[in-house]
């Protein structure tokens, strides 16, 4: 048992972080319990001190950080816990929000009036995926309805495929 210093709680050891063996070859613990080391780490991630770090660690390292996820991606893009993950992330707010800026950026604007953009989607939309999802989007409800809504406006004969 090892007594917290930040919380002052009795903890078994295997509520603290390992430190460096010292020269003897005994191994020492660190004084703060995981628990009030995960708070901490949390709170300083919050200050305007650590933000601007990241930040500039990012400007002077991208290249070596696009790097890095490129080849995890390539090695991992295949595996169900990947993709897993990718899912979860599509649907959290954040995510959503990010889509909703970037699709409203001057960027974005740019980037699908290129050239390699519209043969990007020309060669998609030769795909056996793309055909598959075209095949189920036209059988959902929500398609449905948005059909029999334009048809109801323009007055046109209704066809269901």
């Amino acid at each position: 048992m090892k007594k917290c210093k930040q919380c002052d709680q009795e903890k078994s050891i295997d509520n603290f972080y390992k430190t460096i063996k010292k020269q003897d070859g005994t191994q020492s613990y660190d004084s703060t319990c995981k628990d009030c080391r995960i708070i901490n780490k949390k709170q300083y991630q919050k200050t305007d001190q650590y933000k601007k770090y990241t930040k500039t660690y990012r400007n002077k390292n991208k290249e070596n950080i696009n790097k890095n996820a490129k080849d995890y991606y390539i090695k991992n893009k295949d595996t169900e816990e990947y993709k897993k993950r990718k899912s979860d992330y599509q649907k959290t707010e954040k995510s959503k929000a990010t889509k909703k800026k970037w699709r409203e950026s001057d960027k974005y604007i740019d980037y699908i009036n290129t050239q390699k953009y519209k043969d990007y989607q020309k060669e998609y939309r030769k795909t056996d995926k793309y055909k598959d999802y075209q095949k189920k989007y036209n059988k959902t409800e929500k398609r449905i309805k948005a059909q029999k809504e334009y048809y109801q406006e323009h007055k046109k004969p209704l066809t269901i495929k």
